[in-house]
């Protein structure tokens, strides 16, 4: 009796613990957000404005451009590849559509291969099992929407020189000299390279 009640006290503060840590991390991320997009300028023009006042308009796109395609347009193509993906594997009612959509980011972030290699084990199973027409639909879909970039992203990839490979680099990079933090850090040391 007392090891019950005593585990359900544990239970109790962890999930206090939880609820606290959450609404805390809640509180901020709102804060942060709502500072930015009520601020007249943004962050970088802010920070930019600080350490270089003489800065241009032009030299100030340049550096939304790069950051843009170091960081957010990486982030944001991996985010739509496995957004996709999950549709895909809904509209066709297949299993462990969790597992696809780690691996499409990975290797949407990561382009040791196409994203939609990720998929062959379904089509392989699928094809194998006789459902020939789940198999292919699959691969098609996949091919279609995974294999490019949006226009935005070519033309920023062009007037940066921050293709998929240097994105991979700095995150390999990154993650080995920083860690885990340096996900962020690699793409971020690219950045300031760039300008």
């Amino acid at each position: 009796l007392l090891t019950v009640i005593s585990s359900t006290i544990t239970r109790a503060l962890q999930a206090i613990q939880l609820f606290i840590a959450f609404g805390s991390s809640t509180i901020v991320f709102f804060t942060i957000t709502f500072y930015m997009l009520s601020a007249e300028q943004d962050v970088l023009t802010l920070l930019v404005e600080k350490i270089h006042p003489a800065a241009t308009s032009e030299m100030l796109q340049r550096m939304r451009d790069t950051v843009d395609a170091a960081i957010i347009m990486p982030i944001s193509g991996a985010s739509r590849n496995a957004i996709f993906l999950l549709l895909v594997y809904w509209a066709l009612d297949l299993p462990c559509a969790h597992i696809a959509c780690v691996g499409v980011v990975l290797f949407t972030l990561f382009p040791l291969f196409y994203a939609w290699v990720v998929c062959l084990p379904w089509v392989l199973v699928w094809c194998f099992t006789g459902r020939w027409v789940t198999g292919l639909l699959l691969l098609v879909a996949m091919v279609l929407i995974l294999s490019g970039h949006t226009e935005r992203e070519i033309m920023l990839q062009k007037q940066t020189g921050i293709g998929d490979y240097v994105h991979a680099f700095s995150l390999c990079l990154g993650v080995y000299v920083f860690g885990i933090n340096g996900v962020l850090f690699g793409p971020m040391l690219v950045c300031v390279a760039k300008l």
